[in-house]
């Protein structure tokens, strides 16, 4: 319920990691409540057809809300066009987020399972690409980055998920992490 951008967290996190490098980082969040991954891609073809700025790293995430429309096969597909279009424009990588856990993956296995098959898919373009990509592309599983609702108590269910789906500002920072340790370990390999 309340607004929280994943990118303060890691804009903030970038900006301290590297203050004595003299790096500057703009973030441009570009994120929808509620749009689908079709929508995503075709707003992401238009973003890069129509802008002269050059990005160093595209961050994907999506999916959550085409599950109860479209085939896993679908929404992957559409996630990881985003990701090669990502490769034909940026200079530096492409990360690909899982599909995050939410309330509902406890209660719903249809709704579970669809998503683990979404992620397999993801996660299985990422490593088939691996070598052969550049910008390299990096899938960053939320359910290794202290996001999984299953392996939360009740009491860290509350400090990180605002209503049944979406995070609180302190998830919100946690997924801002996680992102920057993708970002700060590819940076780091130079």
């Amino acid at each position: 319920m309340q607004y929280h951008p994943y990118t303060t967290k890691l804009l903030e996190q970038l900006n301290t990691h590297f203050q004595s490098s003299n790096i500057t980082f703009n973030i441009t969040t570009q994120g929808v409540n509620g749009e689908r991954t079709r929508s995503m891609l075709k707003r992401l073809h238009e973003t890069f057809k129509t802008t002269t700025t050059k990005y160093d790293c595209l961050i994907v995430l999506g999916g959550l809300n085409d599950l109860q429309s479209l085939s896993t096969k679908e929404i992957a597909s559409n996630i990881c066009e985003m990701a090669h279009i990502g490769r034909q424009h940026v200079r530096e990588c492409c990360i690909v987020i899982s599909v995050p856990n939410c309330y509902p993956d406890l209660s719903y296995a249809k709704y579970r399972d669809s998503k683990c098959d979404v992620n397999r898919r993801l996660k299985e373009y990422v490593e088939k690409i691996k070598d052969e990509s550049v910008p390299r592309v990096y899938f960053l599983d939320l359910n290794e980055n202290n996001l999984n609702i299953d392996s939360m108590d009740e009491d860290e269910k509350t400090l990180i998920y605002d209503d049944s789906i979406h995070y609180t500002p302190e998830g919100y920072s946690r997924l801002g992490t996680a992102v920057f340790n993708v970002i700060k370990s590819h940076l780091s390999k130079g």
